[in-house]
């Protein structure tokens, strides 16, 4: 693929307007068993915090697992716009010169996206039917009164039912081999206990045949608030103490991982690349804006999330350059073909020529701006 500068375009982050409903009354959260500040993380195995140390990070990801000129792909979020993602990962491959990446990282639908993108072309059928064949009747289901007076308007077990079919064992399986080879997977929550990022090592998950909490990590990144319920996860360690937590859309901490913290000190001299996938706009097109509650708070936390996205690449940008990294980027154009009705959740209508959208631009070969 010619990697070629083209200007970074970017649309309307779809969860913004959902924030919105984050102030609706919930019902108390049962006790929960949680390590204090001063015991060490039960989980530390699996997972680092956002900003932890590199001695953190070596746990997981280590000078002899990166091979020289590493390729890096980072995948943000995005609702039912992980379509886009999902179409031009496909239409890459189709081209023919997609990488087979050594670290991906996925928040939100990119957590969904993140584990076919991770093991290749052999599984974008799988990741073509994730988000062509089931929509919102298959992914929502509204929870009636109860849902708004307490943590969301949807439950998530046509979700978590979904990733069984899709994330199953020899899905699992292959993750682990390929974390075994060297290559890195993670996933980003949001801690709703801590109120911190965690940052899970999936291949470490899928080595150790943890398979429900790996599921449960991709359905908490993937929970928009007050959409759907924060994810609990439990964990039992090797005394038999169990400790539970809760979990949601990484999304409310950042709108992608573009480098893990360890991954520039790694990466430096060996002139890798780091790709990010934006499934969204974040350099929209003028519009006007509804003189409502509703509609400025929803425009004005938008513009929220596109500005933390905006900041996000430049971070990136400032790190990738201290360890001779290229970046590039890509996103939806603001003129995309492709309208969005906000009345009709994970639309199929709307998915599908999405996807077609995205493939077309994968198989192009001229998307990737630097």
């Amino acid at each position: 693929m010619t990697l070629t500068p083209l200007r970074i375009n970017r649309r309307v982050f779809f969860w913004g307007g959902s924030l919105a409903l984050i102030g609706a009354c919930s019902p108390t959260a049962p006790d929960l068993q949680l390590p204090s500040r001063e015991q060490a993380d039960p989980l530390r195995k699996y997972r680092v915090a956002e900003f932890a140390p590199y001695s953190s990070w070596a746990r997981h990801i280590h000078e002899s697992t990166m091979r020289d000129a590493p390729d890096i792909l980072a995948i943000s979020g995005g609702g039912e716009d992980g379509a886009f993602g999902a179409g031009l990962l496909n239409g890459w491959s189709a081209r023919g010169d997609r990488p087979r990446f050594d670290v991906v990282t996925g928040i939100s639908a990119g957590a969904l996206i993140a584990p076919f993108a991770f093991l290749g072309p052999a599984y974008d059928a799988q990741l073509k039917q994730v988000f062509t064949e089931f929509g919102g009747d298959d992914v929502l289901r509204r929870r009636g009164l109860p849902g708004l007076l307490g943590s969301s308007v949807y439950d998530t077990k046509p979700m978590a039912d979904l990733l069984r079919t899709f994330v199953a064992a020899d899905i699992i399986d292959a993750i682990a081999e390929r974390h075994h080879n060297g290559a890195r997977l993670f996933v980003v929550t949001s801690n709703l206990d801590t109120a911190r990022a965690d940052i899970w090592n999936m291949g470490a998950l899928a080595v150790d045949g943890q398979d429900d909490l790996l599921r449960s990590i991709v359905l908490a990144s993937s929970a928009l608030p007050a959409v759907f319920p924060p994810v609990p996860i439990s964990y039992r360690d090797k005394s038999g103490q169990i400790y539970r937590e809760t979990h949601l859309d990484g999304g409310l901490n950042m709108q992608f991982l573009a480098i893990p913290e360890a991954t520039p000190a790694l990466a430096r001299n060996r002139q890798g690349r780091l790709f990010i996938l934006i499934n969204n706009t974040i350099d929209p097109a003028p519009q006007s804006v509804p003189r409502s509650i509703i509609g400025i708070s929803t425009h004005s936390l938008s513009t929220l999330v596109r500005s933390s996205a905006r900041s996000g690449l430049r971070a990136a940008e400032l790190a990738a350059s201290d360890s001779q990294l290229q970046v590039f980027a890509v996103s939806v154009e603001p003129d995309s073909p492709v309208v969005y009705d906000p009345s009709e959740r994970f639309s199929l209508d709307y998915m599908i020529p999405l996807f077609d959208y995205g493939y077309q631009r994968g198989l192009a070969g001229d998307i990737w701006s630097d």
